[in-house]
């Protein structure tokens, strides 16, 4: 099942175009959707009429601006649209006078129509000051919820970035959160947080009742550098700005009640999302003890060294508050006397372990045909479970005797939605997440009765594959983008690896060298993201704030997904898989065990009482 890419040439298309707009922005809800396409009216036909208004004057807009170009990407079996982009190209400064004011005329006069024009001013200033040149502007881009992590986007950004690399311009993008990511991938940066929250003195009732409906909404300017090229001296300043307000848009971490500080110990204490969440837990108040692979912060194994050792020498050890409630462990899941060595040392240093945090992991990307085509790949499949699965079940096992005798604990499994999405590329990473959470859903009806309480974190894919090592498995020329229409997860994490810093190592190369692009060649490659600390700190903020708030809970929740995107899509592979039971439902319950051991109970039944 392929995706075809097209530009839209025909005003028919705008009917389900708009369509799949409106479908995309309601999942997960954006809020400029109600600004810009709002749902007027309460009646039955509200929706569809209000729709109808918003793809005629995005139409008659579209027909009347000749920097704007409109593109659609089809499903090839289905014919359905499944994305769409507006893509404006601007050969002179557009903004010479200015930008002015926009007035929201599509809403009704009063309240809301000051409301929506407030809100469209407050979206439209920036470009007065960032793109007063010549450039190319996304000012669109959606995909079905249905269809996401197909790569139907990548084809959106693509025609795009190639088009301003062919006029020389620079692009830029206001970008909804869920969409950052993928605007990452292709060599945009985060250049500064915008939000549009209308605001005016002595609100009426109505003005109050439109800001509960639409709260403030964030957004994010992002720019792309002719041909794509980012110079560090020249571009320092706007990126810092967009740091420094990103760090202060984190939002403050909720914890649950308890009579005093918890006693925590990380699997993986020099992962980012660790680090990120120890800072919390240290402020709160509890003890924290940071599982390495070495019991010495200078001498961490992995290529997370630094960026720990930092945390530990210019956090942890100058904050007295802080370095009398942290320590490091040697902890190397897969060595199951490491994991007990652990656990004892930690109850030994704190009298006792509250909260396990499992959160080691790393992923192998390549097709299950590729990694089975040698000794060499098929070994990567054994790593990939010795890292994601064996080491986690080990520290578990570990710490379940002195959680048990305790009768208290929480373990705490950082999974992903791959532990209820395939993804292709991405088989065996996915493969040993499943695994994970089915061990971890039957242990936590064995430790139930013990007062050990099991919860699963699933956050979005980006938690765990761009905050831990990644290994590439050589490419075999049938699944290449030319000859394989699939949506590999290879071409998704190489667009991104080719522009972010990256620590690389090669496995088996037998052309002495890797070069980090070439994911096509002979060589086993692995490497370390190191995002910028703008994309990561928005990136793990709400995955933390969610281990806070669960971590040591009285009745904390057996599983819990993290972020729109996350829940989006489980939510549509539940729909599919509902909807498929329905169809096949009397297959399946064409043959009622029940009813046939009833019949064979009977039969032995009449046969012992000589019938």
């Amino acid at each position: 099942m392929g995706l075809l890419f097209q530009q839209v040439t025909s005003d028919d298309d705008f009917n389900e175009l708009i369509e799949c707009e409106w479908t995309s922005y309601e999942t997960p809800y954006n809020g400029f959707k109600e600004i810009y396409c709002p749902t007027l009216g309460t009646g039955p036909n509200a929706r569809e009429e209000s729709m109808n208004e918003c793809r005629e004057r995005q139409l008659a807009d579209h027909k009347a601006d000749a920097t704007s170009h409109w593109f659609k990407v089809v499903d090839s079996n289905s014919g359905q649209i499944v994305g769409g982009a507006q893509w404006n190209i601007y050969h002179e400064n557009p903004y010479v006078n200015g930008v002015g004011h926009i007035e929201a005329t599509w809403w009704p006069e009063g309240e809301g129509r000051k409301f929506a024009s407030m809100g469209m001013d407050q979206w439209f200033a920036p470009r007065g000051k960032r793109m007063n040149k010549p450039h190319i502007l996304l000012a669109l881009c959606f995909v079905h919820p249905a269809h996401r992590r197909r790569g139907a986007g990548s084809l959106l950004l693509k025609w795009g970035t190639q088009k301003a690399d062919e006029l020389d311009l620079d692009t830029f993008i206001e970008a909804a959160r869920p969409g950052i990511p993928l605007y990452l991938t292709h060599g945009f940066k985060e250049v500064e947080e915008y939000w549009i929250d209308p605001k005016i003195e002595d609100p009426s009732e109505e003005w109050k009742q439109l800001k509960e409906k639409i709260p403030p909404i964030p957004w994010m300017f992002m720019w792309r550098p002719k041909q794509g090229r980012f110079e560090e001296g020249k571009t320092y300043v706007i990126i810092h700005v967009a740091m420094t307000r990103a760090a202060s848009a984190i939002p403050q971490c909720k914890f649950p009640s308890h009579s005093e500080p918890r006693v925590w110990l990380l699997s993986s204490g020099t992962s980012p999302i660790a680090i990120a969440l120890s800072r919390q837990l240290l402020a709160h108040g509890d003890f924290v003890v940071f599982g390495t692979k070495s019991s010495h912060a200078s001498d961490t194994l992995d290529c997370r060294a630094a960026e720990f050792t930092i945390f530990w020498t210019e956090e942890v050890l100058i904050k007295e508050e802080w370095k009398n409630r942290a320590r490091i462990v040697g902890l190397d899941g897969r060595n199951m006397s490491q994991c007990r060595a652990a656990v004892a040392e930690t109850v030994a240093l704190f009298q006792r372990l509250d909260v396990l945090f499992c959160c080691s992991s790393q992923a192998i990307v390549g097709s299950v045909e590729e990694l089975g085509s040698s000794s060499r790949t098929s070994g990567l499949i054994r790593d990939q479970f010795e890292t994601n699965y064996f080491g986690q079940v080990n520290i578990i096992k570990a710490a379940l005797p002195s959680m048990r005798e305790s009768l208290t604990g929480h373990i705490i499994l950082l999974s992903g939605i791959t532990g209820h999405l395939g993804t292709p590329g991405l088989g065996m990473y996915c493969a040993s997440q499943w695994a994970m959470e089915g061990f971890c859903d039957s242990l936590a009806y064995e430790v139930a009765p013990f007062n050990v309480k099991m919860t699963i974190v699933q956050p979005n894919l980006e938690i765990n594959i761009l905050t831990n090592e990644i290994t590439v498995a050589p490419q075999l020329p049938q699944y290449a983008p030319e000859n394989n229409a699939a949506p590999l997860f290879r071409e998704i994490i190489g667009g991104l690896l080719d522009r972010v810093n990256v620590t690389s190592t090669e496995k088996g190369s037998s052309n002495g060298h890797a070069e980090l692009g070439n994911y096509s060649s002979d060589s086993i490659v692995s490497v370390y993201p190191q995002l910028p600390e703008q994309t990561k700190s928005p990136l793990l903020a709400e995955t933390v704030n969610a281990l806070a708030a669960i971590g040591g809970h009285d009745n904390p929740p057996a599983r819990h997904i993290v972020g729109h995107e996350a829940v989006a899509s489980v939510k549509e592979k539940l729909k599919t898989v509902s909807e498929e039971l329905e169809d096949f439902v009397e297959v399946s319950c064409a043959v009622d065990f029940n009813n046939v051991m009833d019949g064979i109970t009977r039969t032995t039944d009449d046969q012992e009482q000589g019938y």
